[in-house]
């Protein structure tokens, strides 16, 4: 069996891998109701292993990338021993202990000698138990875990989905260099990065992580507010999380708080191949902590996030990202991290499923993902629908964050009263 090229985005995110700040994108699935383990475990071989090319080709790392010697993806035959991990909660079975479980193993890297990704069947969570899917960065972003997690529930018989075309690996492995020089402004920020530290939560990592996530909110509230003030559903989510820095991180309400958010860089009609893979730039963005009234805040992002949009700033940093594919690992290291130093937090927007999903004959009753941090970002937050239903996931170094469960605790409370209070 012969390799093939991985896309040079892909390639990047394989190289950001840090031992105190994993390229590891992890997410967590519980269940309304018992769970056949077996018949899941089967399911999942055969809807995605079996489906998606990278769930069963090893990704070979080259010592030195340079031009033609980049990082390549390699079939492999995929031993369930290598990847399932089946394992059971501590009583009560509660949100505390299935968080100290994930933040245990979010903190853990991934077997390079194997495809990059792991299975938790995780037993003895609430009413049903719970799944923790952990695949590296280099496989996939958000919007095609998740079509893969569509696929898995078998929402696309057979795979017989038209618009997902079975395209193979080495059909995406393409270069997109030509909007790099289309804007000056950004072309400056991709050459010099960003130009001080960030002023809050910035300082060293020490590898160990805390995860939670919030109450779940319904979707329509949100929809609501983000209409009321004629601005998008992301926009509504960064000024939620600007609001609850604000309450929870001291000194954040004096200070300059910068964000960096993943943008799709996908066309509306450019189907997700099941290839997967990335494609998405990322943009810088001043969080309006020093704003009291939350309205306005999202007045502020709005307006930040339009003049983003039109600079064409996520899709010039995607194809930075793509060159930085055939660049040594140190090399795009330090990019990455001259081009974030000065965010205090990755914050993105996951667009679920809006229907219930069923793996077998059990419902999926929630979820959460965390992205991970950019290099020496210490805090991210995801803001996951699913369902119709809206939950913030938090992922924090505790060196950076020493008490990341204020971060939660002042995000239920910000949504508390700029969404059910009416107090915006």
């Amino acid at each position: 069996m012969s390799s093939t090229p991985m896309a040079g985005a892909d390639a990047t995110w394989l190289h950001m891998d840090r031992p105190r700040n994993l390229m590891i994108v992890n997410i967590v699935l519980w269940f309304d109701g018992e769970v056949e383990w077996t018949a899941l475990e089967d399911s999942f071989f055969e809807r995605v292993v079996e489906r998606f090319e990278v769930f069963r080709s090893r990704a070979v790392d080259p010592p030195l990338t340079m031009g033609l010697m980049a990082p390549r993806w390699e079939p492999v035959e995929v031993s369930r021993v290598d990847h399932i991990r089946l394992v059971r909660l501590p009583d009560p079975g509660d949100d505390p202990e299935l968080h100290r479980y994930i933040a245990r193993e979010v903190a853990r890297p991934l077997d390079d000698r194997v495809p990059l990704w792991q299975l938790h069947l995780i037993e003895g969570y609430a009413n049903g138990g719970a799944v923790l899917l952990r695949s590296h960065h280099a496989l996939g972003d958000g919007p095609t875990l998740m079509h893969m997690l569509d696929a898995w529930s078998g929402s696309h018989p057979a795979g017989k989905d038209p618009s997902m075309p079975m395209r193979p690996l080495s059909k995406r492995a393409g270069w997109s260099v030509g909007g790099i020089g289309g804007d000056a402004g950004v072309l400056a920020k991709l050459v010099s990065g960003l130009p001080s530290k960030a002023g809050v939560l910035g300082g060293r990592l020490g590898g160990a992580k805390s995860v939670a996530w919030t109450a779940p909110v319904p979707l329509e509230s949100i929809k609501q507010l983000a209409r009321e003030t004629d601005s998008k559903v992301n926009d509504v989510g960064l000024a939620l999380v600007a609001g609850s820095l604000r309450r929870g991180v001291e000194g954040a309400a004096g200070a300059l708080v910068e964000a960096m958010v993943p943008v799709n860089v996908r066309a509306k009609e450019q189907p997700i191949e099941y290839s997967m893979g990335n494609r998405f730039g990322l943009v810088t963005i001043k969080l309006p902590t020093d704003v009291d009234n939350a309205r306005e805040r999202i007045a502020r992002v709005k307006a930040d996030m339009d003049r983003i949009k039109s600079t064409h700033e996520a899709q010039v940093v995607f194809d930075a990202l793509t060159v930085l594919g055939a660049t040594p690992r140190q090399s795009a290291q330090a990019w990455v991290d001259a081009f974030s130093r000065r965010a205090s937090v990755v914050i993105t927007n996951i667009n679920g499923p809006q229907q219930p999903l069923h793996l077998g004959s059990v419902e999926i009753g929630g979820m959460v993902l965390w992205v991970p941090a950019t290099g020496p970002i210490g805090l991210g937050v995801s803001i996951c629908s699913y369902a119709g239903v809206v939950r913030f996931g938090v992922i924090a170094d505790t060196a950076a964050v020493p008490d990341p469960q204020r971060a939660v605790q002042a995000l239920d409370e910000e949504i508390q009263v700029v969404l059910t209070s009416g107090s915006a």
